[in-house]
């Protein structure tokens, strides 16, 4: 499995690719066929872009879960929204209007791109700041307690 961590601020371009952090481009590099996948989040506050093989093992983990009315229309939501691309020899993926349009991400607009665990997230950059706000307290308590 392939992991991520960091974060980078990049913009989105008029055409609606975004550049890929060096670092991110190396982990995408490890994998076989070069193949990665941009789904919408699971809280709709951003994309999730995973290296194909981890998007592979996130669905066979979800559908282990037990078959409930929840976790089907949940699996079947988030893997219908799953789009294969591929990163360009300038290190951009073209994101789909309609994962755009999904976490309200515009052309030309600013994003924070983040490495977590087994995947990349792309957040609009005021949400990703809403976000860190709103758990900078949990994060310092856990931090106190764990570290």
């Amino acid at each position: 499995m392939l992991f991520f961590s960091g974060t980078y601020y990049h913009t989105i371009d008029p055409k609606g690719r975004i550049n890929i952090p060096a670092s991110f481009r190396k982990i995408f590099g490890f994998q076989r066929n070069g193949t990665i996948v941009i789904a919408r989040g699971l809280d709709q506050s951003c994309l999730l872009v995973y290296p194909q093989e981890n998007w592979i093992n996130k669905i066979k983990e979800l559908q282990s879960l037990p078959k409930t009315e929840k976790t089907t229309a949940f699996l079947r939501i988030l893997s219908a929204s799953g789009q294969p691309t591929q990163i360009d020899n300038q290190g951009r993926i073209v994101i789909p209007p309609s994962l755009l349009e999904a976490v309200s991400l515009q052309k030309e607009e600013k994003v924070a791109i983040i490495g977590f665990a087994d995947k990349m997230e792309i957040w609009k950059l005021s949400a990703y700041k809403a976000y860190l706000a709103k758990h900078k307290e949990s994060f310092e308590k856990i931090a106190r307690e764990r570290l």
